[in-house]
């Protein structure tokens, strides 16, 4: 399968596009697929001049001679096109936008209506083979009433796209907020292996990718810049659904198997005591200088500085078992 990714943010360092490329690892796990990632920021695109010479030639070039018509080649010959960018205004940014106005050289300038009375141009390649995939992130802290212009312009546009629409993608490049982003972008990588077997994605799975992050009250006081209260530490057994993300940070931060941590707190949630239960499935911290000691964790300042900022975080703020410290702040 030929891949075209337009990314569509201006910065090298992208929030949005770690999502993506998480994506693109699991939707290309084995290396079989031919994957295209255009910086469209780093290409000339003019905008459109509305002179339709391309309904004249249909020759699925534009007339303006700079790097659209080899956007447009790919855009042909792709199987699969991911649109992955910051929300700008409640859309794209313009220079991608620019790219997506000037795509009218692949259409014609006569229409077709379909059964349900939608009025459209007639395409000059085949779209029905051709999967669109819409990844976009925001810096707001939600969901609510940020994408819903994106959503009709993408839904009009491409007709039936998959789309993401992910809040709060700045903490994603904040190596604080790890804790949290970690798990997203492994969601992410998952949700790419859904799509490469069924060329789809779940309701479920979406909705998964969207959630956010941390409640919307912490972000917002976050952003401003305001003092966070002292953490609060929670134990597995107030919160054992957070078991999963538990194990997913102690394996991406400490190198913890996640099958061992996993066995470990079934164990302690099941009424064992946090010691026998370190003694029946010991866990050990691969790439830590010393075995997680039964009650107490060492974890760095960077941890402890994450809890400070960041009191309250959900889902994955509970990444210890202790029976009685919940999440224990370790300084050397």
């Amino acid at each position: 399968m030929k891949i075209l990714v337009l990314n569509g943010s201006p910065k090298k360092k992208s929030d949005t596009f770690r999502l993506t490329d998480a994506f693109l690892k699991g939707l290309n796990k084995d290396g079989t697929h031919e994957v295209t990632v255009v910086n469209v920021i780093d290409k000339y695109i003019a905008p459109c001049r509305g002179c339709f010479s391309c309904w004249k030639r249909l020759d699925g070039h534009c007339v303006i001679e700079d790097d659209q018509n080899g956007i447009l080649d790919l855009y042909r010959n792709s199987d699969l096109i991911i649109w992955s960018f910051p929300l700008y205004c409640y859309s794209m940014p313009s220079h991608l936008k620019a790219v997506l106005d000037r795509t009218i050289p692949l259409i014609k300038m006569t229409m077709v209506q379909d059964a349900d009375g939608t009025v459209r141009h007639e395409p000059l390649v085949d779209f029905s083979k051709k999967h669109t995939l819409v990844i976009c992130g925001c810096g707001f802290p939600d969901w609510d009433g940020n994408f819903e212009g994106l959503r009709i312009m993408c839904r009009n546009c491409f007709r039936t796209p998959e789309m993401v629409f992910v809040p709060e993608t700045p903490m994603l490049n904040v190596s604080a907020a790890a804790p949290v982003a970690a798990p997203l972008l492994a969601r992410f990588e998952k949700a790419g292996e859904e799509y490469e077997a069924s060329m789809k994605l779940s309701a479920e799975t979406v909705a998964e990718l969207e959630k956010p992050m941390i409640p919307k009250e912490m972000y917002i006081r976050i952003v401003n810049g305001d003092e966070a209260p002292e953490p609060v530490f929670i134990t597995l057994r107030e919160k054992p659904e957070l078991e999963d993300a538990a194990a997913e940070w102690f394996h991406s931060k400490w190198g913890v198997p996640k099958e061992a941590y996993l066995e470990c707190m079934d164990a302690y949630l099941k009424g064992m005591s946090y010691e026998d239960a370190q003694r029946t499935f010991p866990v050990s911290a691969g790439n830590a200088e010393q075995d997680l000691a039964p009650g107490k964790l060492q974890i760095s300042r960077e941890l402890d500085a994450f809890f400070r900022r960041y009191e309250g975080l959900e889902p994955s703020m509970v990444i210890s078992c202790a029976p009685s410290k919940g999440v224990a702040k370790s300084l050397p």
